[in-house]
């Protein structure tokens, strides 16, 4: 290789012994056996080395937690809405009936899902599903929660 250039490690099993596959060492290019990677490293770091992949900085991995963290927190508060509506709505088309229940941030929304996942199991394509959505409903029973 070339000077500043990364040799690759090669993986091959402990002492040679082709039938010991999960116990493998580092063998540079020269073939120098080394301590396996992961007795000094962990697992990650033999992962890193073996595919030759650049390791994480404390602040990438500090980014990367941060944001995990604002996601999680995103997808709790948002399923805890305060104002919270639930409906049940029962459609009838073509001979069928189905309810359904949904719950949404307004009634308004509450109302149209339920009604639209009822509709998706009484319709069979695009223009049944239009079609059953603009029929009026069965019954409808909305309650705040």
């Amino acid at each position: 290789g070339g000077v500043g250039e990364r040799a690759k490690p090669v993986f091959e099993p402990e002492g040679g012994q082709r039938d010991v596959p999960l116990v493998k060492r580092a063998v540079e290019p020269e073939g120098k056996t080394l301590r396996p990677v992961s007795e000094k490293y962990g697992l990650a770091r033999e992962l890193s080395v073996a595919y030759n992949l650049p390791s994480m900085s404390k602040g990438t991995r500090i980014l990367i937690a941060v944001s995990l963290l604002a996601v999680l927190g995103y997808i709790v508060y948002s399923s805890m809405a305060l104002d919270q509506y639930s409906c049940e709505v029962c459609m009838e088309f073509r001979g069928r009936t189905d309810c359904r229940k949904a719950v949404g941030a307004t009634e308004a929304e509450a109302l149209r899902t339920a009604l639209d996942t009822a509709c998706a199991q009484l319709s069979s394509g695009m223009t049944d599903t239009i079609a059953c959505s603009r029929t009026p409903p069965k019954s409808v029973a909305c309650e705040k929660r």
